[in-house]
């Protein structure tokens, strides 16, 4: 397995290809099996022999047909002399420096974020303050506060006094909803009084139909049973049309009772409701 390197102490920047057991305490698994990031120290010898040639030329073509990545390595003095080991914790001791540096920043930067809401939060309360009065000479009068002349305390008085206009706002709400509340109540239940007459109303005016169609379909069928002839003159005028028309009236013949009770119910009720709407109008 061989690697692409680039050794600090070239000024060139130029890149290398050098098997893996030549970088000290470098053993990977895969490609992907290491820290880009770290320096490791690394022995560079001429290739005398051609053994690997195949995977060294693979190496060299890698390189060439495309642009690598190089990470960017903190710029530091190091020299051949130093142990692998030191740089690795000088490296961990960095980045444990650099971790505890934000998490102190962010703490910083609550605790000044809290102090400016409460410096704000007092300012508004301070500023609704009415004056007192100046003490008389000669009488030691107490201080609501139970405290000296200091602006960072609210007096005692002053949040009594607010407490009570929270009670009071309180109370106020809890009337006006119940206010709202019984207007609401009383606007639906006189909405389903309304209703309820209405359906009532409306069931009246459907039994009253009925019961006039039903009479008159009965008055309807008590005249065909006295007039046997109808239905045999309106079955010979049907053939005799389907005679002159050319068309089969069989399957209508055979339906014409039905047809003669769908066709009177439809006369019945558009006599209806064109009572109905006489009714409305007057």
């Amino acid at each position: 397995m061989y690697a692409v390197v680039r050794f600090l102490d070239d000024h060139d920047k130029r890149l290398h290809v050098i098997h893996v057991h030549d970088i000290e305490k470098f053993d990977p698994k895969d490609t992907s099996d290491y820290d880009n990031r770290f320096v490791y120290s690394a022995y560079w010898r001429d290739p005398v022999d051609d053994t690997n040639t195949e995977s060294e030329d693979d190496a060299r073509a890698k390189m060439r047909a495309k642009r690598l990545v190089i990470p960017k390595i903190p710029m530091q003095e190091t020299t051949s002399d130093d142990d692998p080991d030191e740089l690795v914790e000088s490296q961990t001791k960095r980045k444990k420096a650099e971790r505890k540096k934000q998490k102190n920043d962010r703490a910083n930067a609550k605790k000044n974020m809290y102090d400016e809401i409460l410096k704000k939060n007092l300012e508004k309360a301070h500023s609704g303050r009415k004056p007192r009065a100046q003490p008389r000479k000669g009488t030691d009068t107490p201080s609501d506060s139970g405290s000296s002349d200091s602006d960072e305390l609210c007096p005692k008085s002053e949040i009594l006094q607010m407490k009570k206009k929270k009670d009071v706002w309180k109370a106020r709400t809890k009337a006006l909803v119940v206010k709202e509340l019984e207007k609401d109540r009383d606007m639906w239940k006189l909405r389903a009084e309304e209703l309820q007459h209405d359906n009532q109303f409306l069931k009246q005016q459907v039994a009253s139909l009925q019961r006039s169609l039903e009479s008159k379909l009965f008055k309807l069928a008590v005249e065909q049973d006295r007039v046997p002839c109808s239905r045999g003159m309106l079955s010979e005028t049907l053939k005799h049309w389907g005679q002159q028309k050319d068309v089969n009236t069989a399957d209508t013949e055979k339906n014409l009772p039905r047809i003669l009770a769908e066709k009177i119910q439809d006369l019945l009720k558009s006599k209806v409701r064109k009572q109905m709407f006489d009714d409305q109008a007057q």
